[in-house]
């Protein structure tokens, strides 16, 4: 007979140890790919939600692999991650012209889903890293969910069910008859 805190205590060790493993994968990619965002998925920006401004070479909810480099190793051509100027959002483009501009690198970028270059010019120190061609599609479409008011209470609604399930499956494990033989005769064992 299991009591239900045993469960609960099982799901919290699975979960603990996912984290610990994510969080140590993490910072062997941030070690390894010199950059903070190692892992950034590729965000809705257009209408309809499937739809992106690098759509069709990087879908909605694609997690990209990028490393961090200097201003010399980015080229035409390459798909840049960069922090919008005026914000923490991550744009992901493509990289149009390479410019210097007093004495500064900067970039003129462009979805490949857009029929005209981004309106500004992003300075190097914006760029968190380039695409390397690695990606794992569709996954983070979940992450992006998640972001959302709506998504954040479906999850959290979820939870609370499963956890009230396995509660609620070890109470009736506890207090079902038991299975022993009637009578108060014991079965006989094969010697």
């Amino acid at each position: 007979m299991r009591e239900p805190y045993a469960t609960l205590l099982e799901v919290g060790v699975v979960l603990v140890v996912a984290v610990l493993i994510w969080q140590g994968a993490l910072a062997a990619l941030r070690a390894s790919l010199n950059t903070e965002n190692p892992l950034v998925v590729v965000a809705i920006d257009m209408q309809p939600w499937y739809v992106t401004s690098m759509t069709p070479t990087l879908p909605a909810g694609d997690y990209l692999v990028i490393k961090g480099v200097r201003p010399e190793d980015v080229s035409v051509g390459d798909v840049i991650v960069f922090k919008r100027q005026y914000g923490d959002e991550l744009i992901v483009h493509r990289v149009k012209e390479k410019l210097v501009v007093n004495g500064e690198t900067r970039y003129r970028t462009q979805g490949d889903n857009v029929p005209s270059p981004d309106p500004y010019l992003v300075r190097h120190e914006d760029v968190v890293g380039v695409w390397i061609g690695v990606r794992i599609p569709l996954v983070g479409l979940l992450f992006l969910f998640a972001q959302m008011g709506v998504g954040r209470t479906m999850i959290i609604a979820l939870m609370l069910v499963i956890i009230a399930y396995e509660a609620l499956g070890g109470l009736r494990r506890r207090h079902a008859p038991s299975e022993e033989p009637r009578g108060g005769e014991a079965e006989p064992r094969a010697s």
